[in-house]
């Protein structure tokens, strides 16, 4: 994976220039491998997890959590702001 933004790279950047990445049910056990993977990566990682089959002790520290349903399209459009 390629960790540095280009000028014409689409992924969306916060202030500290990193490439952010939502990943849901990041607390389960494949999603929570992925996430560790990705901040290994350099990327910033939002996890959205409703924890009905994760758990919290998969999340890593270093990612921002928001416990959510995806089907929540008001709580959703709530993290998209954030």
């Amino acid at each position: 994976m390629n960790n540095q933004p280009t000028t014409d790279d689409p992924r969306p950047t916060t202030d500290d220039q990193r490439p952010t990445i939502l990943v849901t049910g990041g607390a389960g056990f494949i999603g929570s491998h992925i996430v560790d993977a990705l901040i290994k990566e350099n990327y910033q990682v939002v996890i959205v997890d409703n924890l009905s089959a994760g758990q919290k002790e998969n999340i890593n520290k270093e990612a921002k959590f928001y416990k959510a349903d995806i089907t929540d399209k008001e709580k959703l459009a709530e993290i998209f702001a954030a």
